[in-house]
């Protein structure tokens, strides 16, 4: 292996799934499916089960100040 090809990053499809997001939720749910595209090394998650995801988790912080919400 090229150390040119070690140091290189990773190609993850950066689509959001909301393209503009116009509250928090749309924010959140872009952020959460980008951070499973990260851990999981999995470049095109199922979007639906993703989704699903990323709603239950919004679902546990979504009653915390704004500024909570912006700090995860």
């Amino acid at each position: 292996m090229s150390r040119q090809m070690f140091f290189s990053t990773p190609k993850f499809n950066k689509k959001p799934i909301y393209r503009s997001p116009i509250n928090k939720y749309q924010e959140f749910s872009n952020a959460y499916v980008y951070s499973i595209m990260v851990k999981t090394a999995n470049y095109t998650p199922n979007r639906a089960d993703v989704c699903c995801e990323a709603a239950q988790e919004w679902n546990k912080i979504k009653n915390k100040n704004s500024t909570e919400i912006e700090d995860i």
